[in-house]
């Protein structure tokens, strides 16, 4: 699945290779224009926020390739008046969306803060996960950047510095930043870039914004191990373990 990723520019030019055809290149023209977005596998939807979108994030619009259409699929509100979405992710079979909610509050994290929610593209019907509304007993919380796992039952997201697993109805959590410490000494913020298979988890040791020339390097957390060990071309295949 193609990431979430923010545009500079207008007009996005798709490129789907993993269709088995010749090369496939797409120049999009959407209304409103393309910013933050996420592709289905089979590169027939894109779910996106508008370019010129509120720091926070914005509506959600589908933009359906074949017809070259945008259409908005959020109005009022799931959680708090007011809100943004940010950070979207199709999921594996292309018919959920995973997102961030956020209060469009100026100010810092706090201010702004809000759960995860998923919305059902045939119905629109939006689902808070409830189990992301709290983190260490705090609500609301800043998360971003969910990724769905390649089973499509089970979502990783970003909170304040560590990460955590929920099941895709937002029922149970398991937070994970404890096993990337080495000791309790080594409490440094983590920040999780996607999945491995579905059972490792691709990690880096930071907050998520530095520069990209800054990056740390990629670490894989294995679930079923508790082990974390540097992401090398060796193990880029997803290991036996991660499966």
């Amino acid at each position: 699945m193609i990431p979430a990723r923010r545009l500079v520019l207008a007009t996005l030019f798709l490129v789907c290779p993993s269709l088995r055809a010749e090369l496939n290149i797409k120049a999009l023209h959407a209304n409103p224009p393309i910013g933050q977005y996420t592709a289905s596998a089979n590169a027939k939807t894109l779910v996106y926020i508008p370019r010129d979108a509120k720091p926070n994030g914005g509506p959600l619009y589908r933009f359906d390739l074949a017809s070259g259409k945008s259409r908005r699929l959020t109005s009022g509100f799931a959680y708090i008046k007011g809100e943004v979405y940010a950070d979207p992710e199709l999921s594996p079979d292309g018919r959920s969306v995973v997102f961030a909610i956020h209060s469009s509050a100026k100010g810092d994290h706090v201010a702004a803060a809000g759960p995860f929610a998923r919305m059902e593209l045939d119905t629109g019907k939006i689902t808070v996960l409830d189990i992301t509304r709290m983190w260490g007993g705090v609500e609301p919380v800043f998360g971003t950047h969910p990724h769905w796992s390649p089973d499509g039952r089970r979502i990783l997201y970003n909170v304040d510095g560590t990460f955590a697993i929920g099941d895709a109805d937002g029922k149970t959590k398991r937070e994970l930043g404890a096993l990337t410490d080495s000791s309790p000494a080594d409490e440094r913020p983590t920040f999780a870039l996607g999945w491995l298979g579905n059972e490792c988890i691709l990690f880096r040791y930071d907050s998520g914004t530095a520069p990209a020339r800054d990056h740390p390097p990629v670490n894989v957390l294995s679930l079923r191990s508790k082990s974390v060990r540097a992401y090398t071309g060796a193990n880029a295949a997803a290991p036996e373990d991660c499966r």
